[in-house]
């Protein structure tokens, strides 16, 4: 409100698109709109569904991406092992060295687990799809990755594997960095630009290998 407030001619520009989105009229001036919203006469009460919208387009723009875009391999576990779970739902990895993390980060990986023997593994632009088996060292890598992403929580059927997994991947302690970094990057009378910026984790690699197996 206070951008669309800034000055009376904003606040007249608001109005009129407004009343040409909806054929409805606004019996107030704009003068005295732009003086609620600075002396701060209007208490604004926010519900959840901006934030539901935003979620939606976001989890359409990643379903286009997902399914249009990126390689698919659909990784089948050893009989010894199988994957977890974590409350991340899609955990990245990007080429080892390399500081950014992002879907379209050349190189960078992305972890789907879907059950206990599959887990699905996207990787760069491509149209391919194909089953790959791995073996239990490789599928133990991934699972390293998969904590070392949760916030709070890992799962699977298996304690032992649980408690192996947590040591091995240093989750014994909860990361204390911030999962997303927000910067505030441009600000105008129509709006502010912010950038996300998802910092790092802790990331794990077969034997010399640049990339996540």
């Amino acid at each position: 409100m206070r951008i669309t407030a800034a000055n009376v001619d904003r606040m007249k520009s608001v109005m009129e698109q407004y009343r040409r989105d909806t054929g409805k009229t606004i019996d107030v001036s704009p003068e005295s709109m732009v003086e609620a919203v600075h002396e701060n006469h209007l208490e604004v009460v926010v519900n959840e569904r901006p934030f539901i919208h935003h979620m939606f387009k976001q989890a359409e723009s990643l379903s286009k991406l997902f399914f249009e875009a990126l390689v698919w391999e659909i990784l089948v576990a050893s009989a010894e092992t199988g994957f977890i779970l974590c409350d991340d739902p899609v955990v990245i990895v990007p080429p080892k060295g390399v500081a950014d993390v992002g879907f379209l980060v050349p190189a960078s990986v992305k972890y789907v687990p879907l059950t206990r023997i599959l887990c699905l593994r996207l990787g760069d632009f491509g149209q391919t799809f194909r089953y790959r088996s791995v073996d239990s060292k490789t599928v133990s890598v991934i699972n390293q990755n998969i904590a070392a992403s949760s916030s709070r929580f890992i799962m699977g059927p298996v304690k032992e594997q649980l408690e192996t997994i947590v040591l091995s991947s240093g989750s014994v302690d909860m990361d204390p960095r911030p999962r997303f970094t927000l910067e505030t990057t441009e600000v105008t009378d129509d709006g502010s630009l912010q950038k996300i910026t998802q910092n790092p984790r802790k990331y794990f690699y077969l034997d010399n290998a640049t990339q996540a197996p």
